[in-house]
């Protein structure tokens, strides 16, 4: 009773401790006192009034490993219950075509595992965080319109694209099974922080940057956050749940770290609350032990240097699991989380209340696991691909979608996330920031199995309003990182959208239904527990106008682009015979023409007239390991591959038929050195003599490669420097307008208007003098 608390909690480490040992231990003359299970006390004077130093008190003890204080052991496995998502007859409405439906909640298709009866609470009346927002539209196709996706997306594209997003319920005969093998299957996560997706630095964030601050001077490093049952812990937290449970002393006398662990929602696993007190006398006893003022000296000095070097906010890397892992991962923090109520009555809605509820107010740490962006093509799909199975010819399966004859994707090589489909395996919280696709591309979302996703949408013609109003919301943000809104980490309340003006709308996804993202529609999400979901992007004719705004939006972001949106429209003119397809393909390959005869004039009066050709240019490149693998490595025998052609109703091949023939090495793209625009038809090459005498080496040196527009804009490189480098000869561009030209010219004669309303204007190109 004499001595201070912090004897007291010293003394517990080893758990069995009891009040005579304390103070026999306190108090004992011999400089290295043992405690029980061996825990020692080096005695200092400090230790012998009633301030104790605290780093002495820290650094003095030497605590061994204890088997009570072990880690807590891994539970066995629940067996998985996902085989299968059955769409019982009867249970979908069968609405007129294209009628518009009110998103209704049920069940998920998923069968819940066993769990213990909870206390049940009633439903708050009031929505704290209500999301007044109308429903994206919802669709029925028959079974007839479904076995024709991209026909059937045509047809319902006037009105739904005026949403953004919208949500595809197939008939009761679609019922493929998921063809992931619970056995092999292994992901990587990711970690996400959820109170952290708006604002940067809620205060967990400032109160973890003072006590990093603080641990630095007891030779201690946070650096990696502690865990118990996989859970990143709340120190935050941790320290404030122990003020209100009455202080330190009260805690460890009354043993209340059970109610603390349960308080905080942690799972509950073994040795749990060992592991939470031992936590606390790690990293959170000599920090409450400072004074107020001290605490706010360390935060205040650590916020000062976080932002004269401001980290850049990610998703680190989280732990691998296989999917009954992730799936009792999933379902333990779901249930700890929502303590005290049954978690398969919960509602989307209330969900939806606590997801914005953690992500505006930033009170509480917490850090959930996602799989996100995992490559079907190495780790499997969930479609079936097995030539015996009917689903992997099936024109809905993310396999081969991307190649059927209305895509125009089908006339280059396959990229993986975008014509090669990606997993995502989520758990409650886990989130899709605000984005658009790659290039402004359609994509499509499938949910194999498992809980309800929320989806916010707003129409790809509101796209500048919302990145404007993305700017007013975060504007300092925005200043420090200007590629916020299109790094996948960020996410706005779509309330403080609409109040900027923004028209948002919302679905509620559930297992065995799609969603249909549009050319350039913001979208954003999260999960309401554990699922798997599988994405892949695709391109109608009508995209094309989005993929020209969208080259051009990259390229003044400086933006990396995935997607060479030239060498896809000449190959697409010089392969498709679809004369609807020609119909969109004509102005913007009359626009590609144009472009490239009025930079090639201004390089002329720029000075610039030497040309030479991508085979010279190729001849004094250095190969990169790209290059030499396609030469002599594993991919050579695929070199010679040609595009996969159009899967016709007649002759589908198999989803892995399609998946092998996407891959192939692609053409080696050159991008621009400043704006990173993939540049197919022409390149300025930065030119300079080789520092080298040997006959057998290239004279010229390489220094960079430029598009044109970087090399009219440059005014620092000598105009002798740089050389038009020709990919695609303007007389071969010629041709293929001409070829298309032929083609869309025989239309009825209002079509004809619309599409041939003036003479085909072919100016002479300039002529460069060759190197």
């Amino acid at each position: 009773g004499d001595y201070p608390i912090a004897y007291l909690s010293l003394a517990l480490v080893g758990p069995c401790a009891t009040v005579p040992q304390i103070s026999a231990a306190v108090s004992a003359p011999s400089t290295d006192t043992s405690g029980p299970h061996g825990a020692r006390f080096l005695r200092s004077p400090s230790l012998c009034d009633n301030r104790p130093d605290r780093r002495a008190l820290l650094l003095a003890m030497e605590v061994p490993r204890s088997p009570n204080l072990a880690a807590a052991a891994d539970m066995p496995p629940a067996p998985l219950q996902y085989a299968t998502v059955k769409i019982e007859p009867g249970i979908l409405p069968t609405p007129p075509p294209f009628a518009r439906v009110k998103t209704e909640p049920r069940e998920d298709q998923q069968a819940p595992m066993t769990q213990k009866k909870r206390r049940t609470e009633p439903e708050p009346r009031h929505r704290q965080y209500a999301m007044q927002l109308d429903e994206a539209p919802a669709y029925y196709p028959t079974a007839a319109e479904f076995e024709k996706p991209l026909e059937y997306l045509a047809r319902i594209r006037p009105e739904a694209e005026k949403y953004g997003i919208c949500r595809i319920v197939p008939p009761p005969q679609w019922q493929p099974s998921c063809a992931l093998n619970e056995a092999t299957f292994k992901f990587g996560t990711r970690l996400q922080r959820t109170h952290q997706l708006f604002n940067r630095l809620p205060p967990p964030e400032r109160f973890l940057l003072g006590l990093s601050e603080h641990l630095a001077t007891e030779d201690q490093d946070l650096s990696s956050m502690p865990t118990i049952a996989g859970i990143e812990l709340d120190l935050y937290e941790l320290s404030r749940q122990v003020r209100l449970h009455g202080g330190l002393q009260d805690v460890i006398l009354r043993n209340k770290w059970a109610r603390i662990a349960d308080d905080m929602r942690l799972p509950r696993c073994p040795k749990r609350e060992d592991r939470l007190q031992l936590f606390y006398y790690k990293y959170l006893l000599s920090w409450d032990m400072l004074s107020p003022q001290e605490r706010a000296k360390y935060e205040a000095d650590a916020m000062l240097e976080y932002f004269e070097d401001t980290p850049e906010f990610g998703y680190p890397s989280g732990k691998s699991f296989t999917l009954p892992q992730f799936q009792r991962h999933a379902d333990e923090f779901k249930a700890a989380w929502f303590r005290g109520t049954n978690v398969d009555t919960l509602t989307p809605e209330r969900i939806e209340d606590e997801y914005w509820k953690i992500v505006e107010d930033g009170n509480r740490y917490v850090c959930v696991n996602y799989g996100s962006d995992i490559d079907s093509t190495v780790n499997g799909s969930g479609f079936p691909t097995a030539r015996d199975d009917p689903y992997s010819r099936f024109a809905w399966n993310l396999n081969v979608l991307p190649g059927l004859p209305q895509s125009i994707l089908k006339h280059i090589s396959g990229i993986s996330g975008i014509s090669m489909p990606w997993l995502y395996i989520g758990m409650v919280f886990s989130s899709f920031c605000w984005h658009v696709e790659d290039n402004f591309l359609y994509s499509i979302n499938y949910m194999h199995f498992g809980a309800s996703k929320t989806w916010y949408g707003v129409p790809g013609e509101s796209a500048p309003m919302m990145e404007r109003a993305f700017r007013k919301v975060l504007p300092q943000e925005v200043e420090r990182r200007p590629t916020l809104l299109h790094d996948l980490v960020t996410t706005i309340n779509p309330m403080k959208l609409k109040e900027h003006g923004v028209p948002v709308y919302r679905l509620v996804q559930r297992a065995g239904e799609f969603v249909i993202t549009f050319p350039r529609a913001y979208h954003a999400g999260f999960s309401h527990g554990f699922n798997c979901g599988e994405a892949v992007n695709f391109a109608s004719a009508d995209w094309l106008p989005f993929g020209a705004c969208a080259t051009k939006v990259y390229r003044r972001q400086h933006r990396p682009v995935s997607l060479d949106q030239e060498q896809l429209l000449l190959s697409t003119a010089v392969q498709e015979t679809d004369v609807e397809i020609l119909r969109w393909v004509y102005p913007e390959l009359l626009a590609l023409r144009q472009r490239e005869i009025d930079l090639r004039r201004q390089l002329i009066r720029k000075g610039v007239f030497k040309e030479m050709q991508q085979d010279d240019l190729a001849a004094i490149l250095p190969p990169t390991e790209d290059d030499k693998l396609c030469a002599g490595g594993a991919f050579a025998g695929l070199a010679a591959m040609t595009a996969p052609q159009a899967v016709v109703a007649s002759s589908r091949p198999s989803a892995s038929a399609m998946m092998m023939m996407r891959l192939r090495p692609t053409t080696k793209h050159q991008t621009c050195a400043i704006c990173n625009r993939i540049c197919h038809v022409s390149i300025i090459a930065v030119l300079s003599p080789a520092p080298t005498t040997d006959p057998s080496l290239p004279s010229l040196h390489v220094k960079q490669l430029l598009c044109l527009e970087c090399a009219i804009e440059d005014m620092t490189t000598p105009v002798a420097d740089l050389v038009l480098v020709v990919r695609v000869a303007l007389e071969d561009v010629d041709r293929i307008v001409e070829q298309v030209y032929s083609q869309v010219c025989f239309l009825p004669p209002i079509e004809r208007r619309i599409v041939c309303d003036q003479d085909l204007p072919l100016d002479d190109p300039p002529q460069l003098v060759p190197v």
